[in-house]
């Protein structure tokens, strides 16, 4: 929001807020500066899999969708810890060249470790809601990009016929 502001072009990637209402506000920072170009992205989007899923869902083979499941079959690339971990790491020292306060912002209220930066603070749900939140945007986000579940032409159809 601040480089909008600023007049400044915006690309995002994930995470790009925490909350529904932080993705509102700046919905409605990017509305106030038109002429701006702001987009999210994601790199699924130049896969294979991504352009598969669109000549199969153009083709027909995949239609009158009622579920989706999706799996991660390998592991957390960003720890090897037990998944059954009851409570966050030994507190540390912090760091000179990092501002802990800004850095974890409104989840203010954590002693510093290590093990919450450099890219681990993702399988921690105060910092970046685990792997839905890590990998889900991945492994969902083709199936949501076309016709999903409840999004069927037959559902489009009849949604149609109520408004």
């Amino acid at each position: 929001m601040m480089a909008l502001s600023l007049g400044i072009h915006v690309y995002v990637e994930k995470p790009m807020a925490r909350t529904f209402n932080e993705v509102e506000l700046m919905m409605k920072a990017a509305a106030k500066h038109p002429k701006l170009v702001t987009q999210m992205g994601n790199q699924g989007h130049s896969e294979g899999n991504y352009f598969q899923f669109k000549a199969w869902k153009e083709a027909g083979i995949i239609k009158d969708v009622t579920a989706i499941s999706a799996h991660m079959n390998s592991a957390r690339r960003w720890h090897g810890w037990d998944p059954k971990i009851k409570s966050f790491p030994p507190a540390e020292p912090v760091p000179g060249t990092l501002n802990w306060d800004i850095w974890q912002m409104q989840t203010q209220g954590h002693e510093y470790n290590k093990d919450f930066v450099n890219g681990q603070w993702r399988c921690w749900y105060d910092f970046g809601m685990g792997a839905l939140g890590d990998w889900g945007a991945h492994l969902l986000d083709t199936a949501h990009q076309f016709p999903g579940p409840g999004l069927t032409e037959r559902n489009k159809s009849a949604e149609a016929g109520r408004t």
